[in-house]
């Protein structure tokens, strides 16, 4: 006997839908389930363990990350797996009033992986749009690159978080995670990386009907970053070492300055391309094909389906054209 789906979105609410027919059966508040305000849209099965990951974030007392993980598939509804539910771990966000926006996370082998980006939510705004009309999203939104994005990883088994600061050279935004995944010493992680937040600025109601065209600069591309897992104890990484990656070939680099960690990424394609789509028997292992959509910007990328090859950065390309598709190199 199958199980009803349950789908969720950035709010955190939690919606079980009838298998067949789509109807909502019945919805689930994440504050007063698990004391957490919003989630990851994207929750990562463990295909080892059957376990279920999502992350969180709460606001009381100054804004927290909370890891979730929820039990192998054997409940009966929606109700009873969000009753065996158990907080892996929680730990302070680097600002107790700014909410980093939370879409999605990577899981490895033995590690979860978040990043608190540069775009916040303000708990002031938040808290005061209660109260307030007319107030969207964006409206208690910031966008301040001069933080950089930090990197936490909390260990699957134990719910250890590394405290090691893990920051990047250069600030971005994204939504989606692609993979995450262990070789030898190195923890590596693949995200769909935009240089700023106009992307979202420009999805505004008044820019759409006015038919403002999103810049492919803008846009993102796929990169990666790779964590040398020395960083778990900053005693053992040297500043005089202008690269703490070693055992992997990539131009992406590591090194540490005033006891933290600083990465700077590889860009594997510069395609403008996101929406990615793998074979997820492979998440959190080495990864070669991944099938993506072009970018939102009306340009090279618009209107394209890819699939890009990792390994050799080959790209096969389906472009819409008079209800056919013709496939580019």
């Amino acid at each position: 006997m199958g199980l009803n789906p349950i789908v969720i979105g950035d709010t955190g609410y939690m919606f079980e839908l009838d298998r067949f027919s789509l109807e909502c059966l019945s919805r689930h508040d994440p504050v007063k389930e698990f004391s957490v305000h919003c989630q990851s849209s994207h929750p990562l099965l463990d295909q080892e363990t059957g376990y279920t990951y999502n992350i969180g974030i709460s606001i009381f007392s100054g804004a927290k990350w909370n890891v979730l993980k929820f039990p192998p598939a054997a409940s009966k509804n929606a109700k009873d797996a969000i009753k065996k539910c158990e907080i892996l771990t929680t730990f302070p966000c680097r600002n107790k009033t700014l909410i980093s926006w939370l879409h999605s996370f990577g899981m490895s082998k033995n590690y979860l992986i978040c990043i608190d980006q540069p775009s916040y939510f303000n708990a002031a705004k938040v808290i005061s749009s209660i109260f307030a009309k007319g107030i969207c999203p964006k409206d208690m939104n910031e966008w301040k690159p001069e933080h950089k994005n930090r990197f936490y990883f909390v260990h699957k088994q134990t719910g250890k978080v590394v405290k090691t600061e893990i920051l990047s050279k250069e600030a971005f935004f994204f939504y989606h995670f692609l993979n995450c995944f262990e070789v030898g010493d190195n923890l590596i992680v693949d995200v769909f990386c935009m240089p700023n937040f106009n992307l979202v600025e420009n999805q505004t109601i008044e820019n759409l009907r006015t038919g403002y065209k999103a810049r492919d600069k803008d846009s993102p591309t796929l990169q990666r970053f790779v964590i040398p897992l020395i960083a778990t104890d900053i005693r053992k990484c040297s500043e005089s070492v202008p690269n703490l990656i070693t055992g992997f070939n990539t131009t992406a680099r590591a090194y540490k300055v005033d006891n933290k960690i600083v990465l700077e990424s590889e860009i594997l394609s510069d395609t403008r391309m996101e929406f990615s789509s793998i074979n997820r028997k492979f998440l959190g292992n080495p990864l070669r094909f991944v099938w993506c959509s072009g970018a939102f910007a009306v340009s090279l990328h618009h209107h394209k389906i890819f699939k890009f090859d990792i390994e050799t950065k080959d790209i096969l390309c389906w472009q819409a054209k008079e209800n056919q598709f013709v496939v580019l190199k």
